[in-house]
């Protein structure tokens, strides 16, 4: 298997669109963090905003 951390954003975006699963295992690997920080940010928000109704 190939090391999937060496490849930009664009080659795996093209490796997922051909159906490369582990192009997408390394997308979401790299992503995990950012997308669990924007989605606590938002929920808190909202969290928030409804209680200021």
């Amino acid at each position: 298997m190939a090391d999937y951390t060496v490849y930009t954003d664009q080659e795996l975006a093209a490796l997922l669109k051909r159906g490369d699963a582990y192009a997408y295992t390394e997308i979401c690997n790299h992503y995990e963090a950012l997308v669990y920080i924007f989605t606590y940010n938002r929920h808190t928000i909202y969290r928030y905003a409804n209680w200021l109704k």
